[in-house]
């Protein structure tokens, strides 16, 4: 499994910080709730880029689209979407580095 590392972010959506320095880590998971929490235009130089999670979560009937946008927008990204998939308001994510085996 290739990592891949970045500079972390915390809770609050900054830079995460210990011992006056910057966090490095592993960096799928935190890119992939960046991706779901972003709208589209909140990302100055990628501004097609966000699925936008908070426009789906009271409608019910457009889950299919929240899939189809992740997985695209995820695709974008190098990523491959095992499953996806929205349960009792939970939501179930199997993602993976395209280059990675399932």
């Amino acid at each position: 499994m290739r990592e891949e590392y970045d500079i972390m972010i915390n809770e609050a959506y900054d830079i995460a910080i210990e011992s006056g320095d910057f966090v490095i880590g592993e960096n799928l998971n935190q890119q992939v709730v960046c991706l779901l929490a972003a709208n589209k235009g909140d990302y100055k130089q990628a501004p097609g880029m966000g699925v936008g999670l908070d426009n789906y979560l009271l409608d019910d009937e457009d889950q299919t689209a929240m899939n189809r946008e992740f997985r695209v927008q995820a695709a974008k990204e190098g990523l491959r979407v095992n499953s996806f998939q929205m349960r009792n308001g939970q939501l179930y994510l199997d993602v993976k580095r395209q280059n990675e085996q399932p």
